[in-house]
Parts: structure tokens; C-alpha cells; sequence
């Protein structure tokens, strides 16, 4: 039997710009071992609504936020492959208040009900050094899972790519 489709679920960016997101049939083990597909629109929209905050909340230096979206165990690499985890990530988004706008190209989600890998594109307009803005274009993954006070960012890892 065929995997069911997603319907393409289009929100805005943080500049209020159209994406592309949607999600690809997720996959998840059964108890015998075979493969179940799963896909569930409202757990889909919770999880592209937490990018929604989580773009926003980078952009207004929103800490409060960003710690509720944020898991305790957060585990983010930056692209120069920095390591942070939760506490010291927050420490350099309020000392760099570097995010002008996020914007994300097609965005694929596939996990399970509980457990579910984002990935896809990412332009992050910054603040330069010499007050101007500068683009990075890359590729990020983030792993995110729910919790009881909903979905949390567990793992974030962005790759710079170039413009061809």
C-alpha cells in the first residue's frame, strides 16, 4: 500500500515571505519490526509553527522564547562548527544580536509521532561588523521532539553552502 502525502503546508518566514514547506511521508517501526507510515496535519503544523517561533524569537532577541522552545539537552553547531548547548547558545544570540531576517526554502519533516528531523534550507540575513547586512546561505537539520509542554528543539547543525 502507498505511503499517504502530506498536504504542502505554507507558512511565512520571520519577513513575512513565502516557503515552500512540506512534509514527506514520515516513517516509523512497528512493534513487529516493519515500517508504518504516519502522517498527521496537525502534528506537522505544531512542528512548523515551533520554526515559525523559533525564527522569530532570533530575530527580536526573544530569550524568554527561545529558552521554552529550546530542550535542556539542546545540542546547536554552527556552521563554523562551534558547539553549544542550551545555556551558552543563549549567552551568544543575546551577546551577537546578529539575525536580521530567516528565511527557509522547502522544508522536509520525517520522524514519528513523538520524534521528528526538519531539514532543508536557510538564508540567515546578519548583521555585519560594519553595520550592514550580510547573507549566509546553507542547509540546516534540526531534531525535535515532544514533550510534555509540546515540541522542543533537541539538535540544530547548519552547513554553509554556496551560491552557484
Amino acid at each position: 500500500m502507498p505511503a499517504p502525502s502530506c498536504a504542502a503546508i505554507k507558512p511565512a518566514t520571520s519577513q513575512d515571505k513565502t516557503c515552500n514547506w512540506t512534509a514527506v511521508p514520515m516513517k516509523a517501526l512497528s512493534e513487529n519490526g516493519t515500517h508504518a507510515s504516519l502522517c498527521n496535519p496537525e502534528m506537522i503544523q505544531a512542528i512548523f509553527e515551533l520554526e515559525r517561533r523559533r525564527q522569530k524569537a532570533l530575530v527580536d532577541v526573544d530569550l524568554d522564547t527561545l529558552h521554552s522552545l529550546f530542550d535542556d539537552e539542546l545540542i546547536h553547531v554552527h556552521s563554523t562548527g562551534l558547539v553549544h548547548d542550551k545555556s551558552q547558545l543563549l549567552a551568544h544570540i543575546a551577546r551577537k544580536r546578529g539575525f536580521l531576517a530567516i528565511e527557509r526554502g522547502p522544508l522536509h519533516v520525517q520522524g514519528t509521532a513523538a520524534l521528528a528531523v526538519l531539514s532543508g534550507p536557510i538564508i540567515n540575513h546578519l548583521r555585519g561588523a560594519d553595520g550592514g547586512e550580510e547573507q549566509m546561505h546553507g542547509f540546516v537539520t534540526q531534531v525535535v521532539y515532544l514533550t510534555q509542554e509540546g515540541w522542543k528543539f533537541l539538535h540544530f547543525q547548519l552547513t554553509v553552502t554556496r551560491e552557484s
